[in-house]
């Protein structure tokens, strides 16, 4: 998965003397926000998203999450047959920010782009816009991050090991998994590392 601040991180890799500073910022500003939501919120998120209690759905559920990202918060479940799993919730206060902190954005980039005679080196600021917001949109649908983690993982070679996903537990707004422990695939023997290489390339 290309997350969103991997994405940012792509666009903030380009030469600082070819971005004007005023969008960097925002850029940087953007990438920052990392504020967890209230666990009454997430379970209501959950809830909503499959008309149940969490009760319902998981024997238990810890509505604090062990990671919050700038899309959405990971928390750690447990099965009703007592396996393992994690959830990844987008609240609609952090899909609110999210928006308002694109519209901010395209404002400071048509604000930018008027003004990019002041600059020796010219980018296309609107483009370079576009393409962060296209990124955005997609991951604030976690539908998509499910199709491709599907397709993903029948490419991968015998003996390669993912997370299952729900399609039961697949919302716009949240993903359920299964919980894998497993090793860093720079760990891995290079042979693997070139098999699950060969089978991300052939995604594409």
């Amino acid at each position: 998965e290309v997350t969103a601040n991997d994405k940012l991180g792509q666009f903030l890799s380009v030469r600082s003397d070819l971005i004007p500073q005023e969008f960097l910022d925002e850029l940087r500003e953007f990438q920052e926000q990392g504020v967890s939501s209230s666990p009454d919120e997430i379970k209501a998120t959950i809830e909503a998203a499959f008309n149940k209690s969490v009760e319902e759905i998981f024997h238990s559920i810890d509505l604090t999450p062990i990671k919050v990202g700038t899309i959405g918060e990971i928390c750690l479940v447990v099965f009703h047959d007592k396996t393992r799993g994690v959830i990844k919730v987008i609240t609609p206060s952090k899909r609110k920010a999210i928006e308002e902190n694109l519209a901010r954005l395209e404002k400071t980039a048509h604000s930018v782009s008027r003004h990019m005679d002041m600059f020796d080196h010219k980018i296309d600021v609107l483009k370079l816009f576009e393409e962060f917001k296209k990124s955005m949109e997609e991951q604030l649908d976690l539908r998509n991050e499910f199709e491709n983690a599907v397709i993903f993982r029948e490419s991968l070679p015998e003996g390669i090991e993912m997370p299952r996903f729900y399609p039961e537990l697949t919302a716009q707004s949240v993903l359920v998994q299964s919980f894998v422990e497993g090793i860093n695939p720079l760990e891995t023997s290079p042979e693997i590392r070139k098999q699950v290489a060969r089978s991300v390339g052939s995604m594409f």
